[in-house]
Parts: C-alpha cells; sequence; structure tokens
C-alpha cells in the first residue's frame, strides 16, 4: 500500500476562519495525518503547543487582529515544522523572524499548502531517520 503523504502526522491547525479551518482539515485527513487539532485563537493553540505531541503546524500569521509570531517562536523551540497560509503576505518584517517557513498565500490550491507541507514535514522525518 502507498504511503499518503501527511502518513500519521499529527498536526495543529491554527485558522480563525471555520470554513476554511474544515476545508484544511479535510484534506490533511485525506493525505494520512493521524490527527488534525483545529484552533481558532491564539491562547488556546499557545497552550496546546507548548506541550501538546505536534509534528508539523498550519498557522495563519494574524487572528482576532493579533500576529502569531510567539506561536512561531513557541514551535520553533520546540523544533515543529511550520508553514504560514495567510493573506497577509506583506508581512515581511514579521516573515523575517522565521527564515525558511514557507508562505502559502491565500487564496492558495490544495497543492499549493500540501507541497508547503509535506516539505516542512520531510524536515521532521529527515531528523528522524537520522
Amino acid at each position: 500500500m502507498k504511503q499518503k503523504l501527511l502518513d500519521g502526522l499529527r498536526i495543529m491547525l491554527v485558522e480563525e476562519e471555520a470554513l476554511i479551518a474544515m476545508d484544511m482539515e479535510q484534506l490533511c485527513y485525506d493525505h494520512g495525518a493521524a490527527r488534525v487539532t483545529s484552533f481558532g485563537t491564539l491562547s488556546d493553540a499557545a497552550a496546546h503547543a507548548a506541550s501538546a505531541p505536534v509534528d508539523a503546524a498550519i498557522l495563519d500569521i494574524r487572528l482576532q487582529g493579533q500576529w502569531a509570531t510567539e506561536l512561531g517562536h513557541t514551535l520553533a523551540a520546540r523544533r515543529v515544522p511550520f508553514i504560514f497560509a495567510t493573506s497577509y503576505t506583506d508581512a515581511e518584517p514579521i516573515f523575517s523572524e522565521f527564515p525558511g517557513t514557507a508562505i502559502v498565500p491565500k487564496p492558495y490550491s490544495d497543492t499549493e499548502l500540501l507541497q508547503a507541507l509535506v516539505q516542512a514535514a520531510s524536515s521532521l522525518r529527515s531528523r528522524e531517520s537520522s
């Protein structure tokens, strides 16, 4: 049986728009994610990111008027690969804090989002295999 792109991964999804979050969640499950935990607020996401097992994450850079930089730094400190899926693509000073992190501009295709997430998650898999 062919391995799915996100086979067995625990994905953290931070997106305040419920319909977008549902689509992303289904996309992850369709490609083999073991669990997708969605958050619509930064405070709930931060609590989860600080201690729960997470293999990769998808973040919107701005939720409810707040920037997700602290959350990004928490994930980076835990060595959790993540991508930004956002309409705030002109927030260059903020993105420069996360060199090498993919920025997937909204609106995006499923393929664009999935490719960026798979590439980020591959860094986890390469660490695990070495």
